[in-house]
């Protein structure tokens, strides 16, 4: 980028700076958590499955309870994902963990997944 500035009596004094323009808009993150289903009554091991897509790259997938990470969920390729969203690169989008309820009370919570882009940005699904 340059700006000329030209002076009455002829004079010119040039600005310049170097910038980076990319227009290129990231698709928005889309996911589900298939596993539990919303509202329902689980226990002992429960797998917690789904797939999660990002229009730029998803650097990982993590498992909350009650707002307490869990762990970073282990992912894997959904072919059934890529095929219905062949914009996105579907190759690491469904994860699954077998989470052990028998560490936790008794009644209700809340299961949310987060997958964060390698960019820095973040999503979350919750039950």
């Amino acid at each position: 980028l340059k700006v000329v500035a030209i002076g009455n009596d002829g004079t010119r004094s040039e600005l310049k700076t170097t910038i980076n323009i990319n227009n290129k808009v990231a698709a928005p993150y889309i996911g589900a958590i298939d596993r539990p289903v919303a509202n329902s009554t689980v226990s002992g091991n429960v797998e917690v499955s789904g797939w999660y897509l990002y229009g730029e790259t998803i650097n990982k997938i993590e498992l909350y309870l009650d707002g307490s990470k869990v762990t970073d969920m282990p992912r894997f390729n959904r072919s059934d994902v890529a095929s219905v969203y062949p914009g996105y690169d579907a190759s690491q989008s469904g994860y699954s963990y077998s989470l052990n309820t028998t560490r936790y009370s008794n009644g209700k919570h809340e299961l949310k997944v987060v997958a964060i882009g390698n960019d820095g940005t973040r999503s979350e699904l919750k039950t």
